[in-house]
């Protein structure tokens, strides 16, 4: 199935209407339809000669300006929902019963500091000055991006990142790394990643157990790198074909199927 598609829009009755103006695999046209939208959120403020100039206007404020912006709005909103989850947390806290508390938070203080002291490590290995020479293509290494653990992927190539309007970029966060993943899940709009922007959107997630994955190349920073192998693979010259992708693909598994301990 192909077809030509560019963007989508409602009708008067609700149905989905698709703009065709180019080629489009299956599976983008199904992200397009099913996908998750990005999240409008709103970045107003007051700036100084904004302020300057409300001052001189006779009944308004900066206050009155905040008060009634979209920003406050979706602030504002949010309010109750919140509230009712701190009173449910409450519940919940107080209906918690401890046996043997002493040695709970005895262990639960060593898990944090060792939970710590590997995030640590962490930092050391994937900071550019240790890791960088190892970030040859082909060379595995293990993702976490937030709370999505995506295990072991292949390095196809990295690049140090261009800062815009003045933005400074972390030591960690100053390099991106095209990584290729096959535990992506399959319905995750891959459409929406952009090879230059390592925050990937909302529904671009690992899949879970049970559920089917796919291959694909997503951007990440260097503090996304968890663990790095000794073990490499041989690169297709081309990493966009789809017959060269099947056999990277079965050359990440047979890796992890031949090395189960890490």
């Amino acid at each position: 199935m192909s077809g030509r598609a560019g963007r989508r829009g409602l009708d008067d009755r609700g149905i989905v209407i698709m703009m065709i103006d180019e080629k489009m695999e299956p599976q983008i046209a199904k992200g397009m339809v099913k996908g998750v939208a990005d999240r409008l959120d709103s970045a107003f403020h007051l700036g100084y000669n904004m302020i300057l100039n409300l001052m001189r206007v006779e009944g308004i404020s900066p206050k009155f300006m905040l008060e009634r912006s979209f920003y406050q709005f979706q602030n504002t909103v949010a309010v109750p929902a919140l509230e009712k989850k701190i009173e449910e947390l409450k519940e919940e806290a107080e209906d918690i019963q401890v046996d043997d508390s002493d040695n709970v938070k005895e262990y639960y203080d060593i898990r944090k500091q060792l939970d710590q002291y590997n995030e640590d490590y962490s930092k050391v290995i994937s900071h550019p000055g240790n890791i960088l020479p190892h970030l040859k293509g082909g060379r595995l290494i293990k993702i976490k991006i937030g709370a999505h653990d995506y295990g072991w992927g292949i390095v196809i190539s990295f690049s140090k990142r261009k800062s815009r309007n003045q933005a400074q970029f972390s030591d960690h966060e100053s390099y991106l790394v095209q990584v290729f993943v096959n535990t992506m899940y399959v319905d995750s709009p891959v459409n929406l990643i952009k090879p230059m922007n390592p925050n990937l959107v909302d529904g671009i997630r690992p899949a879970k157990k049970g559920e089917k994955a796919r291959s694909e190349v997503i951007p990440i920073t260097l503090d996304s790198i968890k663990s790095i192998s000794s073990c490499r693979s041989i690169l297709p010259n081309d990493i966009n074909n789809k017959q060269a992708r099947k056999t990277l693909n079965k050359a990440l598994k047979e890796i992890i199927k031949r090395f189960p301990d890490d």
